[in-house]
């Protein structure tokens, strides 16, 4: 008599199981996809992130539901544009993906990592109408280093000058908002009508990664805290004051992690690189270029990211 043919189980997709990871998170439905877009900082590219993007890639439990934007719309603009103006950049960027990519409907959920200035024109972007139908599914925010609060109270001068240069002769509207000098009033600045209407407290979860050795950005804006100058700053300081107030108090809801990082110092006999060091600029670039700190990172955190 004729045997019958032995059935066989049906596939199973592997998954990366950590014991460190939470199991009570609910995966995406069938058919549904986690959009991550990757923004760049000043004077920066596409490729800045990658290797925050490949770490993250190789870890995720389910890669078939990742889908990845590395952000190209301001590649050109850091240097001139402003804020306003790049946010609307990165708007219809992440527009036209969702549209080339089929995710209007499947984009179930949608994270941005950003970095030094991209923090910024990330949190610029989410105030468009071009985006406003993704503000329920938003997930998670990383701001490497990003300058929330401006670039006021700086102890490091070679920036100082460094951003007053590029002001007067580069004419760089983005330092001139930093610097909270695009208006009259610092009431009337840029920043401090962003942090009016932000858009973080739409995130799950807001990650906020700073260094107290990267001397470009100062370490309490890429925080979001205050700091002891503020306080005694008649000029900027209320207003200083009142941006803490209004981007922090409703992220209440929010699972908000502030990380703080210690790089390895280099050593080295190249100047560059001694320069580097010596103004901070070493550590505001490892947070894109050191793959120990970008495997730690991705590691420690995935759970955010899933």
């Amino acid at each position: 008599s004729a045997r019958a043919a032995p059935a066989w189980p049906e596939p199973v997709t592997p998954r990366l199981s950590l014991s460190w990871m939470p199991s009570g998170r609910s995966p995406l439905p069938p058919g549904k996809h986690h959009l991550y877009v990757f923004v760049h900082g000043f004077h920066g590219n596409a490729l800045d992130l990658r290797g925050f993007r490949n770490q993250l890639a190789l870890l995720l439990p389910d890669k078939s539901c990742a889908r990845f934007l590395m952000s190209s719309s301001n590649e050109d603009f850091t240097a001139t544009s402003s804020f306003e103006e790049m946010g609307e950049n990165l708007a219809n960027e992440v527009r036209a993906f969702l549209r080339s990519e089929s995710l209007d409907q499947s984009a179930a959920r949608v994270s941005f990592v950003c970095h030094s200035f991209g923090s910024i024109i990330a949190r610029a972007a989410l105030r468009k109408p071009q985006l406003e139908a993704l503000l329920p599914r938003l997930h998670t925010y990383i701001s490497l280093s990003g300058p929330h609060l401006g670039m006021l109270y700086t102890s490091n001068m070679l920036v100082e000058l460094g951003v007053w240069g590029l002001r007067k002769w580069k004419n760089a509207q983005c330092l001139t908002e930093l610097s909270l000098k695009d208006a009259k009033q610092p009431t009337d600045t840029f920043l401090y009508t962003l942090s009016k209407g932000d858009m973080l407290a739409r995130f799950t979860n807001v990650l906020l990664v700073s260094s107290a050795e990267d001397r470009y950005v100062p370490h309490h804006s890429a925080r979001l805290q205050l700091c002891p100058e503020a306080m005694h700053d008649p000029r900027f300081g209320t207003a200083f004051v009142s941006m803490v107030h209004n981007i922090l108090s409703p992220l209440q809801c929010s699972n908000l992690v502030h990380v703080d990082v210690s790089f390895l110092p280099l050593i080295s006999t190249k100047l560059v690189h001694q320069l580097d060091q010596a103004i901070g600029r070493k550590a505001h670039i490892d947070f894109l270029e050191q793959q120990a700190f970008l495997q730690m990172f991705v590691q420690m955190y995935l759970s955010y990211l899933v």
